[in-house]
This record gives C-alpha cells, structure tokens and sequence, in this order.
C-alpha cells in the first residue's frame, strides 16, 4: 500500500472503526470477492473474532499490508456497503458522496439509483408522452437534415448525469464527460468483386457520420475494405490509445453471413461456404484485446444479413438484402490470421492486478437475427441504421442505451417489403453498468 495511504488509515484508525463496524461482513466479503483478502484471512476476522469492533480492528490492521490495489478497493467496498462518512475519510477530495435524500441505512447500491419512486414515474410518463415514432417507416428519403438534442439542465437525464460523476455513481454509469467522447470508426463496403453492390448504403455512412459528430465522437470512415483490410484495420484500432476517451463505437455496413461480415472480396463457394469473411465474434475478440478500452463500453453496430433468404432485390424493387448464406466454416487461415495479428496485444499476468473479464463492456446490435435478412432500401439506405440515427437524433438526450434500442427495434418492426417480409434488431450485451449519450454534456458542464 502506498504509504500516504497507509498513514491517512493509521491516523483516522478509530473514525474508520466505528464508521465500518456496522458493515464490516459485508465489506469484508466484498474485499474477499475481489481477493485482496483470503478465505483464511477472512475467517479469521469474521469468524474468530466476536464482536464487530474487533473485527473491523482487525481488517484494518491486515489491509495496511495488503499490497497497492488494497487500497482502492476497500474505497470501493465501502462505497458498495453505503458507509459515506468512512469513504469521505479515505477520500475527502471526493466529497462529500453522494446519497439519495431520505436514504435509510439498510438500503442497497442499486436500490439508491432506483427510479421508480413517485417522482421518477411522473417523470417517465410524461417522456412516455413526448416519444412520437412516424407511423410509417422508412421513411421517403433518407434522414440527412436532423439534429441532435442536448440533455436540458431540468431534466431527468441532467440528474442522473450529475449522479454518475459522484463516486459511487461512477459505479453504476459509465463515465461519458469527455469530448470528444470517443472514436466511432464505420468500415462502409458498397462494391464487392463477386458480390452485388450495396446501393443505398451511402446514405447510412452520411447519416452516421452526422449522428457520431453530433454525439461528440471522432469519426473514422473506411470504405470498400476487403477481408485483410478489415482485420489490419481493426488491428490497427486495438492498438491505439484511448485512455483520454470514454467510449468506442464500431459500425459495420457490409453484406454478411450468419455469424459473420463479408470484406469485398467475400463470395460464396458452390456449396454455400462463405469466404473472405469474418466471424463477430473474431472482431468482439479484437476491439477487447485494446488494453486502454478495459472497463470502457465498446458499441458494435453490424448492419449485414444473418440468415439464408438470398434475394438480393430486383431492378424494379428498391428494397434488396445484404446478403445471406449458411453459418460460417471458415479455412484455417483465417483464424491463423486472426491468432497472429493478436499476438502483439496480449499480455501475460502476474495476477496481482484487479482484473475484467476480457468480454466484459461490450453492446453488440444486429441489424437482424440469426437465420433472417437485413433490409437495404437503394434510396433511403437499411432500416436498420437509419432507424438507429433517427432515434440516437431524437432522444439520445432523454434515455440510456437499452431504452434507445427498444425504441430502434419498435420502428424497425413498422416495416414491411411489398412482399410481406418483416425485421427485427437483436442486441447482446456484456455491459456492467448504464450506458447514456448525454449529449451536450461534459466535465466542464456547469452543475
């Protein structure tokens, strides 16, 4: 432990003993979890030891000793167990921490950040009122002249953006207060060498390059990318720096498979084998090994087919599909790619460190579900995207990223091809905590 550390616990000892005592199992079980104590370490506080005073004497004794991350952690415990007057101690520069007005001692975390008070619910109702979807959809053009709103000071996105900067708000909302926010990175293929163009697709690049600007994202666009070019630029993205950013997003518009996107020299073999493609989970794999994106949520956007309708639209029919064909076998190479373009990212651990699951912070959106097509229109671009940018546009200022999704699924679920045929989204997600835009809202921010 670092020793300033170690002096601010000896010197508040007894403050510190009597703010814990009263959680000092769970906050014990919390440090156990997180394994700067051993099981044997805590049976020997918690069990050999009657009283609660002498428990928590006796974690304090054994924590100064626990190496650098013993520290952060007890913070953290201490934040979980809802014991403010000790994490005001330990961290003074922090407060004072937050809790909710009212708040009794025997609440959760999660029940503090609760939204089904009175309050909350005559605040969701009245959104409820103000989300006005079009009732046909697509639309007749493409979604170019939109804007997007910035969160309103007396709003209830306003309240809990200032809740996610406090300390124990930062446990449960990821961090988005920088700006820019992050880097947005679109691969857009339209002209494939064996494969029918993706006419239309434009107009989701432009959009989301508009939509990504506005959210305060650094927009990287690459067009006409074939399998290695894919994989070398995202190579090249996991490589990066982006300790200074707070989040990541990926947009893939391409023609696909299930389970996978086709770079532009993708086809399919005579037996329905795809090449040249690349499996999602290949390139959840890729964007998770970047080291400084770890506990950093990692938005991947696929816009691709997932299923085995082959119509890829008619002269006289401006709704096509972005491709389709069997679950992915690939040849060799393309893991053996894959292994070695990994290789330079991956670390060995010595296991002292805290660690996150490798998956962990990750939101995957399909356009489509497995087996189904995904609809491209030739004139206002899939339904899928522009249903993304048309609901991120409008209220993006007003709710998280499930909430958006949900709304993007039911606007996508309006449409219908002049034969009869439907889509729905489906997204899978890793993510830990919240996930909200806040659009117009930075570390700067007046509070």
């Amino acid at each position: 432990m670092d020793p300033a550390h170690k002096q601010l616990i000896q010197d508040n000892f007894m403050d510190l003993l009597k703010e814990i005592k009263p959680q000092i199992r769970f906050v014990c079980r919390d440090l156990l979890n997180a394994r700067i104590i051993s099981e044997h370490m805590y049976e020997d506080i918690i069990e050999a030891r009657r009283t609660q005073s002498d428990q928590t004497e006796a974690l304090l004794d054994l924590i100064i000793r626990r190496g650098p991350n013993a520290f952060g952690s007890l913070y953290r415990s201490i934040l979980a167990a809802e014991l403010y007057g000790a994490a005001d101690i330990l961290e003074p520069e922090k407060g004072p921490h937050w809790a909710p007005p009212g708040a009794e001692a025997e609440n959760t975390a999660v029940q503090q950040f609760a939204t089904d008070d009175a309050q909350s619910k005559q605040g969701s109702e009245k959104e409820m009122h103000e989300i006005k979807l079009p009732d046909k959809w697509p639309g007749d053009s493409s979604l170019i002249d939109f804007q997007v709103e910035n969160v309103s000071k007396t709003s209830k996105a306003f309240e809990e953006y200032k809740k996610s900067l406090t300390p124990l708000g930062k446990e449960y909302w990821y961090q988005m207060r920088n700006n820019p926010r992050g880097r947005a990175l679109i691969i857009n293929n339209i002209e494939f060498t064996r494969m029918y163009k993706r006419t239309g697709s434009e107009e989701d690049r432009q959009g989301l390059n508009k939509l990504f600007t506005k959210l305060e994202f650094i927009v990287n666009i690459q067009e006409d990318k074939t399998k290695d070019e894919i994989l070398k630029i995202l190579k090249r993205e996991s490589e990066m720096d982006h300790s200074k950013f707070d989040c990541f997003i990926l947009v893939i518009l391409s023609h696909g498979c299930k389970g996978g996107v086709f770079g532009t020299d993708g086809y399919y073999e005579t037996d329905k084998t795809p090449v040249n493609a690349i499996k999602i989970r290949d390139i959840k794999e890729m964007i998770c090994s970047c080291t400084s994106l770890t506990n950093k949520p990692k938005l991947l956007f696929i816009q691709a087919c997932q299923g085995l309708d082959g119509d890829m639209g008619k002269a006289d029919d401006p709704n096509s599909h972005d491709g389709s064909v069997p679950e992915l076998s690939f040849d060799s190479d393309v893991t053996e790619t894959l292994t070695n373009l990994l290789k330079s990212n991956v670390e060995q651990d010595d296991g002292s460190r805290e660690k996150t699951p490798s998956d962990a912070d990750v939101f995957v959106a399909m356009a489509t579900t497995p087996g189904k097509t995904a609809i491209r229109n030739k004139v206002t671009g899939t339904w899928f995207i522009q249903a993304v940018i048309y609901i991120f546009a409008n209220y993006s200022h007003m709710y998280d990223l499930n909430k958006l999704m949900t709304l993007v699924n039911k606007l996508v679920c309006k449409a219908m091809t002049k034969e009869g045929k439907k889509q729905v989204a489906e997204v899978r997600n890793t993510l830990q905590k919240t996930f909200s835009f806040f659009p117009g809202l930075t570390q700067s921010s007046s509070l």
